[in-house]
């Protein structure tokens, strides 16, 4: 038996926007929550959207003139001009008398963010939404993206272990014997919740900033900044209070974070800091009545970059997408000769990366207890490059408004500034050392606790040492560090690969440090026990490697022995002259199960399973969903193919009851020679519900520009048996503009053309209840004794949707429509 279904989208948009006033501050929009169906893993601020203008808007006023018929104000710059060596010739001079190397670099770090703003608009459109909406409508914007914001990553509890074991653990005390003390000119920058800056052990290890006058409302330095004396305080609009007053008192994480650091050593009292004589400088980044969003995080990485401090420590960031507005800020703080050291994330053993920790320049941290055993907490992966005391650290804090000492709990909170004060260190023992080259020579300066952390002993880092950096010269070894990987088959360029290909990989690397002769580079695959990924050709050898230069590692060569869907790493160990011995990690995903699909209008995924828009399995979803030029996905992850036989059997792609829900396994997958052809067969599902049937489906985009795709779809009986009343359709779960919730749908005969009613076809629509693109989907058979069904439903999930539910709505033509407003769904076969 076989039958043809056609399968498209239409679209028509109308965008009508109003003006606005502008709004009074970041700091009094809503937080909204992550939000799957918007592909929102984190936190961002409502009506707020950070934007980047194309390169010939040369100022804040084109930029906003732009918007003009948007309802869209430009709250503040990410970079003012008076911060800039371009615009401010104060400024540039002052960077010139300190950093004459780096003023070409900080000319080009600077121009993205010249022309990137924090703006606000009125209306409740989702900010994913309305990002996607701005970069279509105006032609002008370069980037548009949500305002993310971060939260503190501690986790208080109260361990009974000794106080401040974790400086025996990373020998410490003979670091500071061997002379490693630091200077007070080496100041680091805490950005978090807030810090008390009256503590007895905290308030004499804070750096004034002797430029500036305390309390006279006056910028002295002409840095932008008022009153940053002791400190500086982002919200303190919001908090009513002064702007260099970081006090928090709802919440004392930052306080146990400024004691980790650099509490104040041979006062008689409390506790001794990592960083010894250095200093710190206090950057609260959030309210007083929300002291777990870190609402300015990103704002006091610029602010490091502009008061020239050598260190920032983030204890705090979020699982989000990657931002290339924040890679920015990143960028241009690094230019400055910022080193950033960032907490790893809470992800309980997750190895999905998070931010800042993850952004390229900055020196991710894993949490270990007093021990050495990696905390329950602590997150692992590529982002991960170094493992420190966390858990269990004794600090300073303030309970109930009293300054006084703590055990602190766990997470990479309180790991990340064991690294910060070492990095410190590092940096006044070795004041040649730029940015990166700090954070990487004290990366290496670690002991290799992978032994007794067997589970992740291929992918933990070492464990830091002060020891090895107050004893090691930092030329004396390199730093090889990825920066791109490329992957071939047959000598071509592939983004996927599968069961049984033999793969090439070539590594595109940089030298960071010192010059490094015969060295030797080993492959492996890591976090893979059922040893998916084989090596062919697993060694390169390079004669030498100069210092502060690109190279090329290759050929690698790689066999998929197993399929395997979820994130493996690969692997590259370094060995080299006198005992070196250095890794990194690859993000590799050996066979991935959905394959991405587009034209100039449009972009999809399907499943080599039968899934439609997304893939993988429910703890690794794959696939970009279904977008519509630049409005975004417009899908949820339950989509794909469902079969009724005999109105009594049910197949389906999402709500079976094969593997992860799944009733079908790939025959052939969207892969090479027809990229676009895949077939799946039901031999995977359960004895009661298996029909016996193959599926093959063609996908085709009639021309570059269409706004539809086909799906041809061959339906081929593989049993014994006859089928009886054999039903083939999509189900499709749409999530249509800002709101999933705001969604109608209905039948759409109107679609179908006046030359097309003879064949049996029908169609249906789903839409947004406003002004927004239309989406439907249309089937059509030239069996003209098929009978074509469409149904418009609402509310469904896994537990509603049954199998008689299922039956009932691809068994009854057209009858089955929703009639409201609600989250919709549609079957269409």
């Amino acid at each position: 038996m076989k039958k043809i279904l056609r399968f498209f989208l239409v679209t028509n948009l109308l965008f009508l926007i109003s003006l606005f006033s502008l709004f009074p501050g970041i700091g009094n929009t809503t937080i909204l929550p992550p939000d799957p169906k918007l592909g929102r893993t984190c936190n961002v601020l409502s009506k707020t959207l950070i934007v980047r203008f194309k390169s010939y808007l040369k100022t804040q006023a084109e930029a906003q003139s732009s918007l003009a018929g948007f309802d869209l104000s430009i709250i503040k710059p990410m970079l003012d001009v008076k911060y800039s060596v371009k615009y401010n010739s104060k400024y540039k001079n002052h960077i010139l008398s300190i950093e004459p190397d780096n003023y070409t670099k900080i000319l080009k770090a600077e121009e993205p963010l010249l022309r990137t703003f924090i703006l606000q608009y009125r209306s409740n459109i989702a900010p994913e939404i309305y990002a996607k909406m701005l970069l279509k409508s105006n032609p002008d914007i370069e980037i548009a993206e949500p305002y993310y914001v971060d939260k503190i990553l501690g986790n208080p509890n109260d361990p009974d272990i000794p106080k401040q074991a974790m400086l025996n653990t990373i020998h410490a005390f003979d670091a500071w014997d061997a002379g490693l003390t630091g200077d007070s000119s080496t100041v680091i920058g805490i950005s978090d919740n807030g810090v008390s800056q009256t503590h007895e052990d905290l308030r004499n290890s804070i750096a004034p900033n002797w430029k500036e006058k305390p309390e006279n409302g006056i910028d002295d330095d002409s840095n932008g900044y008022i009153d940053d004396f002791l400190g500086y305080n982002f919200a303190y609009k919001e908090d009513n209070t002064q702007p260099d007053n970081t006090f928090n008192p709802q919440n004392d994480h930052g306080t146990a974070v400024a004691g980790i650091a650099d509490a104040t050593v041979n006062n008689g009292k409390g506790i001794a800091g990592i960083a010894y004589k250095c200093r710190f400088f206090p950057i609260k980044t959030a309210l007083n009545s929300d002291p777990e969003t870190i609402l300015y995080g990103y704002e006091s990485i610029t602010y490091a970059a502009i008061r020239g401090l050598k260190v920032l420590n983030c204890s705090w960031g979020s699982q989000k997408q990657y931002s290339e507005i924040d890679q920015s800020v990143i960028d241009f703080a690094v230019a400055h000769d910022v080193s950033i050291v960032a907490a790893g994330g809470n992800g309980y053993g997750s190895t999905i990366p998070w931010y800042p920790a993850g952004y390229y320049g900055v020196l991710g941290v894993g949490d270990v207890g007093q021990d050495d055993i990696a905390s329950s907490a602590t997150s692992f992966g590529e982002h991960i490059k170094i493992m420190a005391p966390g858990s269990g650290n004794y600090s300073t804090a303030t309970i109930q408004a009293v300054n006084t000492y703590a055990y602190a709990g766990e997470g990479t909170s309180l790991a990340s500034p064991v690294v910060a004060g070492a990095v410190a260190l590092a940096r006044t023992k070795y004041p040649e050392l730029n940015a990166i080259q700090a954070l990487e020579f004290v990366r290496q300066c670690t002991d290799d606790i992978s032994q007794i952390n067997g589970s992740v002993k291929d992918i933990i880092p070492g464990r830091i040492d002060l020891l090895k950096i107050a004893l090691t010269e930092p030329m004396s070894i390199p730093s090889i560090r990825p920066l791109s990987e490329e992957y071939f088959k047959n000598d071509k360029p592939v983004s996927r690969t599968l069961q049984g290909d033999t793969i090439k990989l070539k590594i595109n690397a940089f030298n960071y440090l010192g010059q490094a002769n015969n060295l030797t580079f080993v492959l492996s695959s890591a976090k893979d026990p059922t040893n998916t990924v084989l090596m062919v050709d697993s060694v390169v050898n390079l004669a030498s490697c100069e210092a502060n230069s690109s190279l090329t590692i290759q050929p690698f060569r790689l066999y998929i022995n197993e399929i395997n869907e979820n994130l493996i790493f690969l692997r590259v160990d370094i060995y080299g002259e006198n005992n070196y011995h250095d890794f990194f990690l690859i993000p590799f995903t050996p066979t991935s199960d959905v394959a991405d699909f587009a034209n100039n209008v449009i972009k999809f995924s399907a499943s080599d399973r039968g899934k439609f828009g997304y893939g993988g399995t429910s703890y690794n979803v794959q696939g970009l969903g279904f977008e519509y030029k630049d409005y975004g996905n417009q899908l949820y992850k339950n989509a794909g193919i469902m079969v009724t036989e005999n109105e009594s059997r049910v197949l389906s792609s999402i709500f079976g009851n094969g593997p992860d829900n799944n009733d079908f396994m790939s025959v052939k997958p969207f892969s090479v020679p027809d990229t676009n052809i895949g077939i799946i067969n039901d031999s995977v599902a359960d004895g009661d519900s298996k029909i016996g049937l193959e599926i093959k489906q063609t996908f085709i985009f009639p021309t570059d520009y269409s706004p539809l795709v086909k799906s041809i779809v061959d339906v081929k009986n593989i049993s014994d048996s006859a089928f009886k009343d054999l039903s083939v359709g999509y189900f499709l779960d749409w999530d249509i503009g800002p709101s999933s919730d705001s969604n109608t749908i209905r039948a759409f005969p109107e679609a179908i053309p006046h030359t097309q009613t003879p064949i049996a076809s029908s169609a249906e629509l789903a839409r947004y209840n406003g002004n927004y693109p239309v989406f439907g989907a249309a089937v059509y058979s030239q069996d003209s004794t098929a009978e074509p069904q469409n149904a418009g439903l609402s509310g469904i999930s896994a537990s509603t949707f049954s199998n008689d539910k299922q039956i009932e709505s691809l068994n009854s033509v057209s009858q089955l429509q929703f009639n409201g407003i609600s989250d919709v769904s549609m079957v269409i076969g």
